[in-house]
C-alpha cells in the first residue's frame, strides 16, 4: 500500500512540476522580431550569383543582390553595402527577380522593405518585400 501511495504522490508531483515549468517558460519567453525598414528609389544594380561563387557547384544556393543608390549601408556598418539580398531557396525568389529586372529595365521606382538583419549575406540587408511604385 505504501508503494502505491508513493507512486501516486510522485505522479502528481511530476505532473504539477511540468505545469509549473511550462508556466515559467511561457512567462519569461519573449518574442523577438527584426525591425523592418522601407526604402523607395531606383534599382542601381542587380547581381545574381552562387552563395559560394568562388567554387562551381550546381547544388549551391543562388543569391540575388538588389543594389539601390542612397539606401542606408547594411547593418549600420560604414563598410556595408547599399544592397538587399534574397536566396534562391526563398519562395518569392522568382517573383522578386522578375519585379527587380522589370523595374531596372523600365527605370521604374520601387519600394523595397528589408529587415534590420544581415543573416543571408555578409554586409547585405535581409529581404522583406518589394513593390513597384510607378
Amino acid at each position: 500500500m505504501l508503494t502505491v501511495t508513493v507512486v501516486l504522490f510522485l505522479m502528481l508531483f511530476i505532473k504539477s512540476m511540468r505545469f509549473f515549468i511550462l508556466f515559467i517558460l511561457t512567462f519569461f519567453s519573449v518574442a523577438s522580431y527584426a525591425e523592418v525598414f522601407t526604402y523607395e528609389g531606383y534599382i542601381e544594380k542587380v547581381e545574381v550569383h552562387a552563395d559560394n561563387w568562388k567554387e562551381y557547384n550546381e547544388n549551391d544556393i543562388g543569391i540575388l543582390s538588389i543594389w539601390m543608390e542612397g539606401m542606408p549601408k547594411s547593418c549600420n556598418d560604414t563598410n556595408g553595402y547599399n544592397r538587399t539580398v534574397i536566396r534562391s531557396s526563398h519562395n518569392l525568389y522568382d517573383s522578386v527577380l522578375s519585379v527587380v529586372l522589370a523595374a531596372k529595365l523600365a527605370n521604374k521606382k520601387v519600394k523595397l522593405t528589408y529587415l534590420d538583419t544581415c543573416n543571408t549575406r555578409f554586409r547585405a540587408w535581409d529581404f522583406g518585400y518589394i513593390s513597384l511604385v510607378e
